[in-house]
């Protein structure tokens, strides 16, 4: 049987903001790798975030940092808890893997 390696959007906001919870700010090349998505990808999930106020985009010189809101921590807490309500047994990876 072949793995699937397809995620669906609501995973990759939730990876996204779950490693700025831990790492905020973070350089976008970190972010990318954390997130494993292209540049182009990362940007487009990005644009989206900000335009919602779950993460801020601060430009230092050539630098541009990300960092998580109070909305987008709040965002990624809830999400965490409805998969931990969803009674999955090991984890969100277990469950995300389903989708």
């Amino acid at each position: 049987m072949r793995r699937r390696n397809n995620r669906n959007k609501i995973e990759i906001f939730l990876i996204i903001l779950n490693h700025l919870a831990e790492n905020s700010p973070e350089r976008k090349t970190n972010l990318a790798h954390a997130a494993r998505l292209n540049y182009r990808d990362l940007q487009m999930f990005l644009d989206i975030l900000e335009k919602q106020g779950m993460v801020q985009i601060d430009v230092n010189g050539e630098d541009k940092w990300i960092s998580i809101t109070e909305k987008g921590r709040s965002v990624c807490i809830t999400l965490m808890i409805v998969l931990e309500e969803l009674g999955t047994p090991n984890s969100k990876e277990s469950f995300l893997s389903l989708i």
